[in-house]
């Protein structure tokens, strides 16, 4: 069992983490992950090594690109969390430069930041996954309406166009155009909110840390939409995890470990230093050309921070509940689920 669910019992210790603190949990975190060091011999030749260096190298990509919502693996990478377990992470540019799925199935990635329904979903001819930490504990997939299209209860949806990104969130959206019955016009879109504020679709799915916050700084107001979570209408379906084939996982346990040990921390460092982990991605966003804007970053760490930490008293797991919920999801919803057991699936599950 990993540190990040060894010490989980920590975190259960008191009614809400707010009251108990996560700065003094990260401070526990990091005196069990310095004192621990495992003979990695078993590693293969998956994990390489750089010439002269005993450090293992390893490639993880996130989903997407460079933003807060992968903050944790920079603050890991910039803090030094990987390199203090004898870790080189290289993190390599998510998005559509590098579709994070096909990455870790074809071994251009040993490790990814995947969507818990997407992994759920994979055909049963691609390598298994398995997952190594649950980033987040609650959905943040948001069906966002404009109020002025006669739109002011869930049933007012019905026969609306609705614009949805192609990809890992568009399921949920389907699922739940089907569970209440909306028939909604499908619109497929990329990435842009521009459709919406345009009123070309009268809703489209967002995330509360990203493209709600871009709403609001395009000029739209807090009252001109009607909001539906999706963490409140029986599709909260966690998102963010870190993922590797179970192959590498039996292969590299040891190192799997420490990876997902390394990202958590960073995760708690960054929710402990929100400033500072800021600095970090605007500079990692900088140097990779993409465009940085502090304010929105700032709204997508907070909001990471909360799904992060809904849960009180789970960090970086992956519950059972979560995983069951998911896949009867996807059953309910015409998807065929991954037949792989939770034991299987997240190897920390405590015995």
């Amino acid at each position: 069992m990993i540190v990040v669910n060894g010490f989980r019992t920590l975190w259960q210790s008191g009614s809400s983490l707010a009251r108990i603190g996560v700065a003094l949990l990260c401070s526990v975190f990091m005196i069990f992950s310095a004192c621990k060091r495992d003979n990695q011999a078993t590693r293969n030749d998956e994990a390489s090594k750089p010439h002269n260096s005993s450090l293992s190298v390893v490639r993880i990509v996130p989903k997407w690109e460079d933003q807060a919502q992968f903050a944790g693996l920079y603050v890991a990478k910039e803090k030094g969390f990987f390199a203090r377990r004898e870790i080189d992470a290289e993190i390599l540019p998510g998005g559509t430069e590098l579709l994070a799925m096909p990455a870790l199935n074809n071994g251009e990635a040993d490790f990814a930041i995947l969507h818990l329904l997407t992994v759920l979903k994979s055909p049963a001819t691609q390598p298994q996954l398995v997952n190594l930490a649950q980033i987040s504990q609650k959905s943040s997939l948001i069906i966002a309406a404009r109020k002025d299209f006669g739109i002011n209860k869930l049933v007012d949806l019905k026969y609306k166009r609705i614009g949805l990104w192609k990809g890992d969130y568009q399921e949920p959206s389907l699922i739940f155009n089907r569970k209440y019955h909306l028939e909604m016009d499908i619109i497929n879109i990329d990435s842009s909110v521009n459709l919406l504020i345009s009123g070309l679709v009268e809703a489209m799915n967002v995330m509360r840390y990203n493209e709600l916050h871009q709403l609001y700084q395009a000029g739209m107001d807090e009252e001109d939409l009607l909001l539906f979570p999706f963490s409140e209408l029986g599709l909260n379906i966690p998102e963010d995890g870190l993922y590797t084939t179970e192959q590498y996982y039996l292969a590299n346990p040891d190192l799997c470990r420490d990876v997902a040990d390394a990202l958590m921390e960073g995760w708690l460092y960054a929710i402990n230093n929100e400033e500072e982990a800021l600095d970090i991605v605007l500079e990692v966003m900088r140097k990779n050309g993409l465009s940085a804007n502090r304010p929105h970053q700032k709204w997508m760490l907070k909001e990471m921070k909360e799904v992060i930490l809904a849960r009180p008293g789970v960090f970086g797991s992956l519950e059972k509940n979560s995983f069951d919920e998911t896949k009867s999801l996807l059953s309910e919803g015409g998807y065929s689920p991954s037949t792989i057991s939770y034991e299987r699936f997240y190897p920390y599950v405590k015995k």
